[in-house]
């Protein structure tokens, strides 16, 4: 009886360690929810440093620069995992051209940091509005 016992515990265990380790073989890597954390990092960084008057523009301009490198690659990352191609491309092209704008303000005023945080936040919910709403 005591084996019998054994026996069903040791299936039971097995099965349950066999199908959580194909959960998570199949998922793959989570490269597009990494990515998507360093991006809401950087621009909850950039907000940190422009929200409270604007003292350094420098530090917010660093934190766009890491987001335009980091824009690079998000086609090559979402559309493997089954984003439209097109939508997706319209997307992530209007997000390199608002960083590429934003870089491109002049930084020493208070005024232009906050639109070009602006800008890029309003990148991030259109696209977070097209492929998660």
């Amino acid at each position: 009886m005591r084996a019998l016992a054994f026996l069903v515990v040791g299936l039971m265990l097995g099965a349950l360690i066999s199908v959580t380790a194909l959960n998570v073989l199949n998922r793959g890597p989570q490269t597009h929810k990494a990515v998507m954390l360093m991006m809401k990092y950087q621009v909850d960084t950039a907000r940190s440093v422009i929200d409270p008057g604007c003292p350094n523009g420098a530090s917010a301009q660093r934190q766009f620069a890491t987001l335009r490198a980091l824009s690079d690659d998000l086609d090559a990352i979402f559309v493997p995992r089954g984003f439209d191609k097109e939508l997706f491309g319209k997307q992530s092209q209007q997000m390199r051209d608002r960083l590429d704008k934003a870089l491109q303000t002049d930084w020493s005023g208070c005024p232009q940091q906050v639109e070009a945080l602006n800008l890029v936040r309003q990148g991030c919910k259109s696209c977070h509005d097209e492929f998660e709403g």
